[in-house]
C-alpha cells in the first residue's frame, strides 16, 4: 500500500465481476502497464476496472479512469 509518505506503487488498478467488493486488485508504478491488463481483463468477465493514482494531498487513491465492459 501507498503510505502517507507517497512511498509504494503510484497507480493501482481494481475490478469488479459484479456489484459487489473488489474481486482484482493490481499496483504498479508503470501506469501503461496496468492499462494493457483491462482488454484481457474485461474478455475474462470483469464488468468494471478502475485505474487510480494515489494523491499525496488527499491521502487517498482518487479515480483516472473508468473501463466498462459491453
Amino acid at each position: 500500500m501507498t503510505g502517507d509518505d507517497g512511498t509504494g506503487p503510484r497507480f493501482r488498478l481494481r475490478g469488479w465481476r459484479d456489484g459487489r467488493a473488489a474481486a482484482f486488485e493490481r499496483r504498479s508504478d508503470d501506469e501503461d502497464a496496468l492499462k494493457a491488463l483491462t482488454a484481457c481483463l474485461l474478455g475474462e468477465g470483469y464488468v468494471r476496472l478502475d485505474l487510480e493514482a494515489w494523491s499525496l494531498e488527499l491521502n487517498d487513491w482518487v479515480r483516472l479512469e473508468r473501463f466498462e465492459a459491453g
